[in-house]
């Protein structure tokens, strides 16, 4: 990218070489303000851009000032800026809005600070304080921003698996194709009889998983020939042609996997190289170049723990690269998809991803929600990495494994931006599910679910309120503490340095060791259907077990009625629960509080 600023583009042809030269200092004043200085508008601070952001509003500055000069003929006004006449200042209202038409870009991004900049004196050359900004259209439905839904974030990501699988397999058969054609079988290159050739060895291809009786577990939109697409739903294919175009599923696969389990930026993404990837200390990193909230041209270099799931997209991107492309740059242009920089447009080719696979019900992964954008697994790793952190959401973990996981929350630690939209969702969260606790006070579970009763209770009765509101939540979430989702359905509502039955040493907690007679544990009211159907099963499996195996499920049959204990009522009559009880062993009891004993003895009893 070209980092220099010509202000002589500005210089329209007509004008004089005096005229020339003050409008330049002129430019380079304007420049030079929006660099550094820092103004307020409607009381909000306006920071000057980055090194790069600012190069770019300077173009579009010179290209306004020349637009302005050449169709607009502003009338020409002294200023106090020993630099010549206005460019800006005298131009009417609709003049006005014709250049911000022509010049969108430098509308949006510098009438704001111009406005502010104007208004607080730094310079003249401006018609008023409150010139409204160009209103940028939103693309209706637009989804480039949003994380993606469980459903298309997992079917994206086994897709991406899939075809990451089968590189190394398609790699051989064009290895086969390389072999033949340096060896002279080509027919000494007519091209003719290469394309045949090649053609019948792709048809004739197999290995461990492309053979013709296996199906493809996703269907594939290929291009064998020029205005033809056709589905593909399993192996062979047609020709060379739509061979390339699977291997530029597989690149666009790898990337898949480096993104959604990194949540890197496109730009970090492209600058990798076939060397980026580093071992220290027993951890693997990738090296790459950020180009976001830093001064340097070239970006700045940084370095972020690396996945497994990510290495071996990594690396079956080095072996393509290896094969088919020697030069620099790690990403291959397929088809001569490039971007301005000269680097495989990998946007574009995750956007075709999304079209061009398809499940086997015809829906393409794009269907499932919307566009596949690079920004979209930044902001899906953000949001699953909260989730995660939060218990509300395994997807992170079913899709990339507990180890990986662990190492993309240092990656996400690494990043202050990414960082700051996982705390976001984190509260967002936490604020719900102190909210779902309190709504449904009266029907949770567990040994803390008096606590929460009573703390409800108190609440409502201070405010005078039938049900807490959103400016109890706060208040609410101070006494539950951190509610940290332990297991499906169940909260420990333990403060940071409280000790329970899974911490034994102040901070340090262990949820495998939650058990139900802890006093910090809750158990959400929509769980309650979950242990009376786990009561039933119980209840079933002890009639048949061995004498030796009766304990466990009777310990569980406990644990399950002091969750909840309105379900003692509910099974105190049932015949089955008096034959499970009947030779409990009284250690099942004795961590229990000594009112629930009371209550189970009486309905027990009650029930004979």
């Amino acid at each position: 990218m070209d980092r220099t600023i010509d202000f002589t583009r500005a210089v329209p042809a007509h004008m004089c070489a005096e005229d020339a030269a003050e409008l330049k200092r002129r430019l380079k004043r304007l420049t030079i303000l929006e660099r550094f200085q820092t103004v307020r508008l409607q009381g909000r601070t306006m920071s000057p851009a980055t090194s790069v952001a600012w190069v770019a509003k300077a173009k579009y500055l010179v290209k306004a000032a020349r637009f302005s000069l050449e169709n607009l003929a502003p009338e020409q006004r002294a200023s106090k800026c020993p630099d010549g006449p206005t460019l800006f200042a005298t131009l009417s209202a609709a003049d006005f809005q014709k250049l911000k038409m022509a010049n969108p870009a430098w509308a949006h991004a510098s009438i704001g600070r111009f406005n502010a900049m104007f208004a607080e004196g730094y310079f003249d050359d401006w018609p008023a304080s409150d010139v409204a900004p160009h209103q940028c259209k939103q693309r209706q439905g637009s989804r480039a921003s949003d994380p993606f839904n469980d459903l298309a974030f997992t079917q994206i990501l086994r897709a991406a698996f899939w075809l990451n699988g089968l590189q190394s397999e398609v790699l051989a058969l064009f290895s086969e194709l390389q072999a033949r054609e340096a060896s002279g079988l080509a027919n000494n290159h007519v091209k003719s009889r290469r394309r045949t050739q090649a053609k019948d060895l792709i048809r004739s291809w197999t290995s461990e998983s492309l053979r013709p009786e296996a199906p493809f577990p996703y269907h594939v939109l290929l291009a064998p020939g020029k205005g033809e697409r056709l589905w593909y739903t399993s192996w062979p294919l047609e020709n060379l042609r739509s061979a390339k175009a699977f291997l530029h599923l597989c690149q666009v696969a790898n990337a898949v996997l480096i993104l959604s389990s990194t949540g890197m930026r496109i730009g970090e993404l492209c600058s990798l190289t076939a060397n980026s990837l580093v071992e220290r200390d027993g951890r693997l990193y990738i090296g790459g170049r950020s180009y976001k909230d830093n001064d340097v041209h070239s970006g700045q270099e940084r370095d972020w723990p690396f996945p497994r799931v990510a290495v071996s997209g990594f690396e079956a991107q080095v072996s393509l690269h290896r094969l088919l492309d020697e030069r620099s740059a790690l990403w291959i242009p397929f088809g001569g998809e490039k971007n301005l920089s000269g680097l495989a447009s990998l946007a574009h080719g995750l956007k075709r991803f999304g079209d061009l696979i398809a499940l086997p019900d015809g829906r393409s992964l794009a269907e499932l929600d919307g566009p596949i954008t690079p920004h979209r697994f930044r902001y899906s790793v953000a949001r699953y990495t909260a989730l995660s952190l939060t218990g509300a959401s395994q997807v992170l973990f079913d899709v990339l494994g507990h180890d990986d996981v662990e190492v993309t929350l240092g990656y996400a630690h690494r990043d202050p931006e990414l960082h700051d939209d996982i705390n976001k969702i984190r509260r967002e969260v936490r604020a719900l599910r102190v909210k779902e606790v309190f709504d449904h006070a009266e029907y949770n579970g567990g040994a803390a679910a008096e606590m929460v009763r009573n703390v409800s209770a108190d609440m409502l009765a201070r405010s005078g309120k039938v049900e807490l509101e959103t400016d109890d939540i706060g208040e609410a979430a101070t006494i539950l503490g951190e509610a940290e989702l332990v297991k499906p359905g169940v909260l420990c509502t333990a403060q940071p340095l409280e000790r329970g039955a899974c911490s034994p040493i102040p901070g340090i907690r262990d949820v495998g060791a939650c058990t139900s007679s802890c006093l910090h544990h809750l158990e959400l009211a929509a769980h309650r259907q979950t242990r009376r159907g786990k009561l039933e099963y119980l209840l079933d499996l002890v009639g048949r077990a061995e004498r030796g195996g009766r304990p466990f499920y009777q310990s569980q049959i406990v644990a399950s009625l002091h969750a909840f204990p309105d379900l003692v009522e509910q099974y105190g009559s049932d015949v089955r629960l008096r034959m499970a009880l009947s030779d409990c062993d009284s250690r099942a009891w004795n961590t229990l509080p000594s009112d629930f004993r009371e209550r189970m003895r009486q309905s027990m009893e009650g029930s004979r």
